[in-house]
């Protein structure tokens, strides 16, 4: 199995610890699968913590890049 690692601003690549890496999968896992927090998998991790890391990252600010590169994308854009 290999290690996660993530690009930071400066340049550098760290490896991401393996809890980080499973909330970030678990993030993924309703939009992926149409299913609700609640109805996670406990493999994955426990729902409420990978949703409170959600709510953590939108509060950031963590989706909105992403998502107005979506925005820009799509046909209606222009």
């Amino acid at each position: 199995m290999g290690v996660n690692r993530a690009a930071l601003a400066d340049g550098q690549v760290r490896p991401v610890p393996r809890a980080a890496a499973a909330e970030f999968e678990g993030v993924n896992w309703p939009f992926k699968t149409c299913g609700q927090w609640r109805e996670m998998p406990q493999e994955c991790c426990a729902w409420s913590t990978v949703h409170n890391r959600f709510r953590q990252w939108r509060d950031a600010g963590a989706f909105d890049t992403p998502l107005q590169g979506l925005e820009h994308g799509s046909p209606e854009a222009g």
